[in-house]
C-alpha cells in the first residue's frame, strides 16, 4: 500500500517514513497541504493519508475537507 505522509516537521516525517518503510509500505512525503493535494492528483493509488493538522498553506483539516469533496479520494 502507498501511504502519503503530510508533515512539515522534518524529524517527525523522517521517523514515520522510516517506520513505515521498515514494514514494507511505500511512502510519499509532502511538507504542505498544497503539496499533498498535488501528490493526490498525480498518484491515484494512495491508500492512506497521515496528515498533521498544523501545516503551512493548507492545514490538515482543510486538506481532509478537500479530499472529502472529491469522490476519487
Amino acid at each position: 500500500m502507498r501511504i502519503l505522509i503530510v508533515e512539515d516537521n522534518e524529524i517527525s516525517a523522517g521517523i514515520m517514513d522510516s517506520n513505515l518503510r521498515q514494514r514494507n509500505y511505500e511512502t510519499l512525503l509532502a511538507r504542505t497541504g498544497s503539496e499533498a493535494l498535488q501528490l493526490l492528483e498525480s498518484n491515484w493509488d494512495i491508500g492512506l493519508v497521515i496528515a498533521d493538522i498544523l501545516l503551512p498553506e493548507v492545514d490538515g483539516l482543510e486538506l481532509v475537507r478537500r479530499m472529502r469533496e472529491d469522490s476519487k479520494w
